[in-house]
């Protein structure tokens, strides 16, 4: 028996103050005791607003904030991509740094330092995924509006490389030949070309003049490769990825930083990090991001543990270029720690997930970790509070935390 929906409260007209931003970049307001979570607005406006329940509509601007700016991109307060554009850069930084102060200060690390943010240029994002609809008048492609799944018909965007903003009609092309009535179009912008990743519920395997048409679109759109829902369809030559000059092929659907910007700052920060440490192990090394470069400057291989992600750093591994770079020994079972190759590790690099509960307790025991993160707070959870050199060390790391 299906379930009746719970009916939405009933949406009242309120004035209010606008006190701080929320970690999701909604202003908070304080009324009929209790937060509302306001979309677009400032801490210091003033604001006639339509509350449901904790969310609230901005509807009149009474006084504005002296933080607030001119949004540049025309999509913005309709485009659910980004939720910040209205605030001055000052504000923001400040704002983003304090995010990682406030997820410290839960995880009962208040007293760490922490550094200035670390800020990746616009117009430097290599990988987006793209909401597709087909409509009666042709195919929407774009990104969904703020918490609606009507989509915003992109026709420029601050963010997007401009390698890629430049390809968006080409992109339309591929996703009008496609039969589907709607699914996502993963892009990433890779050194010799696109590579695409489709995925739909409705998503089926083009063939015979089918396939000819997406493989002409394809091609004159600039791809290297097409798949759908994480298999390949069609391969013109395999994309890749430059890791601080390592060039390796992503498989579908992998981890990328957003950013080349942003990931040579990480890789500039684990490198500073680990400093004269011989031997490391990168754990979740996913495509390799730290342990290629690492490989680079090391006089021992560095190992890797990636126990779900291990054979994507494997397609990386053969397919890297630099010459003279150390092989990486790698490991793919949990709780190896205690005996075997990880005997000898002495500075263990990893992502947040792999130091939960179930992680390996000898290793939740080592005196150093570097935790490069993009987010501070699941960072912080996964930090083991009893270690005190994780928290002389996390002043070292904290400044790639980032959006």
């Amino acid at each position: 028996m299906r379930r009746r929906a719970k009916p939405s409260p009933p949406a009242k007209r309120l004035t209010v103050s606008i006190g701080e931003i929320g970690a999701r970049g909604d202003g908070v307001a304080h009324a009929d005791g209790r937060e509302i979570f306001v979309p677009l607005t400032a801490p210091g406006d003033v604001a006639l607003i339509e509350a449901r329940g904790e969310r609230g509509c901005l509807i009149e601007l009474i006084e504005q904030s002296p933080n607030r700016v001119a949004p540049p991109c025309p999509h913005y307060g309709a485009c659910g991509g980004c939720a910040l554009q209205h605030v001055d850069e000052v504000f923001y930084r400040a704002w983003k740094r304090e995010r990682v102060i406030e997820a410290l200060a839960r995880a009962g690390l208040g007293d760490v330092p922490v550094n200035d943010l670390v800020a990746t240029p616009p117009a430097t994002r290599r990988r987006a995924t793209f909401a597709v609809r087909r409509l009666k008048g042709g195919v929407v492609l774009g990104f969904n509006e703020r918490q609606s799944s009507n989509i915003v018909d992109l026709k420029k965007c601050l963010i997007l490389h401009p390698d890629l903003l430049a390809r968006l009609s080409g992109l339309r092309a591929l996703a009008a030949s496609l039969g589907a009535p709607s699914f996502d179009l993963a892009v990433t912008l890779c050194r010799n070309g696109l590579d695409i990743d489709i995925t739909g519920a409705r998503m089926e395997e083009p063939r015979g003049a089918a396939l000819l048409k997406i493989t002409d679109v394809a091609m004159a759109a600039g791809c290297v490769r097409i798949c759908i829902n994480g298999e390949a369809l069609i391969t013109f030559e395999p994309p890749l990825i430059d890791f601080d000059g390592v060039a390796v092929t992503p498989p579908p659907g992998a981890f990328l930083q957003a950013s080349k910007e942003g990931e040579a700052a990480l890789i500039g920060l684990v490198k500073k990090g680990v400093g004269g440490a011989r031997k490391i192990c990168d754990l979740f090394a996913g495509c390799g991001s730290f342990a290629l470069p690492l490989a680079k400057v090391l006089r021992s291989p560095p190992m890797t543990a990636t126990p779900a992600q291990s054979a994507r750093f494997r397609q990386g591994q053969r397919t890297r270029s630099a010459r003279g770079l150390l092989s990486i020994r790698s490991a793919q079972k949990r709780g190896t720690f205690s005996s075997g190759p990880f005997r000898w590790m002495s500075f263990p690099v990893s992502t947040p997930p792999f130091l939960t509960r179930r992680g390996p307790a000898r290793a939740r025991r080592r005196k150093r970790w570097l935790l490069p993160a993009c987010r501070s707070s699941s960072a912080c959870r996964a930090i083991p509070r009893h270690s005190r050199a994780t928290r002389r060390f996390w002043s070292q790391a904290d400044t790639a935390l980032r959006r």
